[in-house]
């Protein structure tokens, strides 16, 4: 099993788990802030727990003053602040035990963000221990501390212990709010990234599975909110270089945008590009009768019929329709055709 080393990967799954995008798979070594430049501030912001209950005004401005550090991006000053929120914890107060919990939580988020992996993994399994002892091991608030506990063995090259992690933050997830809760997202995300950087196929696969039914129970056949599974399904079915299937999921996506789209709208290119591609990679001929003739040529001829008649159009879009359909017409042996719409 094959698990990626370094900062630029940990930062990358970080933001998998705390946000709604996934990062791909190349994060530069370059330091923090290229791999947190895919997040927005309340992005950062929205992953710290909800500020501490206390009538103390000074405690509730370190909070804010932490938080709104970590989201400009100034690490060393958000940890010393959640260091002495951590230790200004008053030990005789009711909810000592969880709001000290809560603190390192917030501690080990900001020592992840600045690749302090050690010392966020002790921070988040402390936090765990302290939040099961007080409440219970099936406590919904494990789940955020579980997550990040996972990243950080991840990230020190422990994908056992980051599953055990992971299995862990499911089931108390599964528990509070249902196996089949769109909340249940990051986790699955999260397991589907680390399946895919580790090369196994069949477990990427069966997560994939899982992600794209929370999609299909939530939404509709038709509804544009099932795109960005069904792009995920693309992505990986090219990956493992599964032709029919990646063309099932493509066809999806067009039929979703063309039942919410114009017939002229922007969004209909892409797919239309990329289906054409998916034909042409396996038409197993080449005489001109067939490639002038197919679902691929009719599928970049459609991309371009829409790059020259959407109003929302410019030279860039027409340009790269044009050289797809002359490059396809190029890679058959088709000259003539392709010195068409290459002149064009």
């Amino acid at each position: 099993m094959r698990i990626p080393d370094g900062k630029a990967h940990c930062l990358a799954i970080i933001a998998l788990f705390f946000s709604a995008a996934a990062l791909g798979d190349d994060v530069s070594d370059d330091g923090v802030a290229e791999a947190l430049a895919l997040a927005s501030k309340f992005e950062l912001a929205a992953i710290i727990q909800s500020p501490p209950t206390t009538s103390s005004q000074d405690k509730r401005d370190r909070f804010a003053q932490m938080n709104e550090a970590l989201s400009n991006g100034a690490y060393a000053e958000a940890e010393i602040i959640a260091k002495q929120i951590v230790e200004n914890v008053d030990p005789g107060a009711g909810n000592a035990l969880t709001a000290r919990a809560l603190a390192l939580h917030n501690l080990a988020i900001v020592q992840h963000h600045s690749a302090n992996l050690e010392s966020a993994r002790q921070n988040y399994a402390a936090a765990v221990n302290l939040i099961a002892r007080e409440d219970n091991n099936l406590s919904p608030v494990l789940i955020q501390p579980l997550r990040g506990l996972a990243i950080a063995h991840l990230g020190q090259g422990r994908p056992g212990e980051a599953f055990a992690a992971l299995d862990r933050a499911q089931h108390v997830s599964n528990v509070n709010i249902g196996p089949h809760s769109f909340q249940q997202l990051p986790l699955l995300q999260a397991k589907l990234q680390i399946h895919i950087d580790s090369d196994d196929r069949e477990a990427a696969l069966d997560a994939l599975d899982r992600i794209v039914g929370l999609y299909t129970r939530k939404f509709s056949k038709r509804s544009v909110e099932l795109l960005p599974a069904m792009d995920q399904k693309v992505e990986l079915y090219r990956r493992y270089d599964m032709a029919a299937a990646e063309r099932i999921a493509l066809r999806h996506i067009l039929d979703i945008k063309r039942d919410n789209f114009a017939a002229t709208d922007l969004g209909l290119v892409e797919p239309n590009i990329q289906l054409a591609t998916n034909y042409a990679r396996t038409m197993r001929t080449q005489e001109l009768r067939s490639v002038v003739s197919s679902k691929a040529e009719r599928h970049f001829k459609t991309a371009l019929w829409i790059a020259e008649n959407s109003p929302d159009s410019d030279w860039q879009v027409r340009k790269d329709c044009l050289l797809a359909l002359a490059d396809y017409y190029t890679l058959f042996g088709a000259q003539t055709l392709a010195h068409r719409y290459y002149a064009r």
